[in-house]
């Protein structure tokens, strides 16, 4: 059974104007059928494309629905499941790519599926992905991008990055694709300690003019999943 409650708020701003949810966030708890190795995993990803996305909003709502169920059916470690569904994803642009190419952009994808077992965060990274877990003491920033690679759709096997820390009730995680200029050491240091609420208008007053971002308190609970917005 999961130690933890998660809840989680969007941080999406586009072309200066805020936005209430954020298409390729995707929150789920594990099923009561979850395979061997996933009745702990609670699931967050964060999906994001460099230009225009080459699915419609409810088709990648759909897609990430599907990648959840394939998650939790995977039995066996962490690590390959998440790759699975990795590696789906990457196949599906790359095959788009290809398809397209000479006529159309190209396109890249950026994925980070962040899972929270016990007592213990995993996360698994392709293309640019920032990680911030934000503890009453200080920040930890989680990135190599050299092993999480370009993204997705680019080769045909996807470079991913793959990290573990232990978490405490009163963590909070904050992930994105791209860091807005204008957060600074300030930011986090006034955001980290405040009410949810108060932090998601912290980051957003600084965030410019375009951000797609998470934000996910850890608090001690029973498992729950609340993906905010």
């Amino acid at each position: 059974m999961a130690n933890f409650d998660l809840n989680i708020s969007p941080l999406h701003r586009q072309a200066g104007k805020d936005r209430g949810s954020l298409v390729g966030l995707h929150a789920a708890a594990p099923p009561r059928r979850a395979a061997r190795g996933r009745k702990s995993d609670q699931l967050i990803i964060l999906l994001t494309f460099d230009g225009a996305p080459p699915f419609t909003d409810q088709r990648i709502s759909e897609l990430l629905g599907r990648l959840e169920k394939g998650f939790y059916e995977t039995p066996g470690s962490l690590t390959s499941a998440s790759r699975d569904m990795i590696e789906e994803l990457n196949s599906l642009i790359l095959n788009i790519n290809l398809r397209n190419a000479g006529s159309r952009p190209q396109i890249t994808g950026a994925i980070s599926v962040l899972v929270v077992r016990n007592d213990d965060l995993y996360l698994a990274q392709s293309g640019p992905g920032h990680l911030f877990v934000l503890t009453p003491k200080k920040v930890e920033y989680i990135n190599d991008p050299q092993a999480a690679g370009r993204g997705l759709g680019v080769s045909r096997t996807a470079s991913i990055h793959f990290a573990q820390m232990p978490l405490l009730g009163g963590y909070r995680l904050l992930f994105t694709a791209a860091i807005p200029e204008s957060w600074n050491a300030e930011t986090f240091q006034i955001a980290h300690n405040r009410p949810l609420p108060v932090a998601h208008r912290r980051f957003l007053e600084h965030a410019g003019e375009d951000v797609s971002a998470a934000l996910v308190d850890i608090l001690p609970g029973k498992g729950i999943v609340n993906l905010i917005g």
